[in-house]
């Protein structure tokens, strides 16, 4: 009689975890989903405020590799990782961002790069003709276009100022991050 007892409630123990494991994982899985074209901009846009960077956004025709291209030139994308935020629109997305965003040369031509501020100012709208030669990035002339549009480095000392005098009113702590590439 013991043992029968035991065994359904050893089984719902041992399985109850794996259970809402997969329950998880499936809820994860619905989080991961890829956003639509404006949500991910909204996301580069929060991460550029929050890190002092710029957005490029990369406008592609749906087949396009430009995307592909830059992370093989090493320093252009080493550019775009530390001083950038970077977003690709492909195929309708691309289409539609780009009206939205009020920016002709990605719905006439593409690739074409705009570069935005966090507060969604654009700073830089680039036509293909200016980084792409015979179909072949040009990283240096890219690397070059892009640089006048890096964020200004921040005032790490009124920065903290600001944070203290904000942890105190508030009476939260300050956390300081040593490795920030801002």
């Amino acid at each position: 009689m013991m043992r029968t007892l035991l065994v359904p409630a050893l089984g719902a123990t041992l399985l109850g975890p794996v259970c809402a494991q997969d329950g998880a994982r499936a809820q994860d899985a619905v989080k991961k989903k890829e956003p639509a074209g404006q949500a991910m901009l909204d996301k580069a846009l929060r991460r550029a405020d929050a890190h002092n960077k710029r957005v490029v956004a990369v406008f592609v025709e749906a087949d396009d590799t430009l995307a592909s291209v830059i992370k093989r030139d090493k320093d252009l994308w080493r550019q775009i990782l530390y001083e950038f935020e970077f977003v690709r629109f492909a195929g309708p997305d691309a289409d539609a961002m780009a009206r939205q965003l009020e920016f002709a040369a990605a719905s006439k031509q593409k690739p074409a790069i705009l570069v935005l501020d966090s507060e969604r100012k654009k700073l830089a709208q680039i036509a293909s003709a200016e980084f792409m030669r015979n179909g072949n990035l040009q990283g240096m002339a890219l690397q070059k276009i892009l640089e006048p549009h890096q964020a200004k480095p921040v005032d790490a000392e009124k920065k903290l100022a600001a944070a203290l005098v904000d942890a105190k009113k508030t009476g939260r702590n300050v956390f300081i991050r040593f490795d920030a590439p801002w």
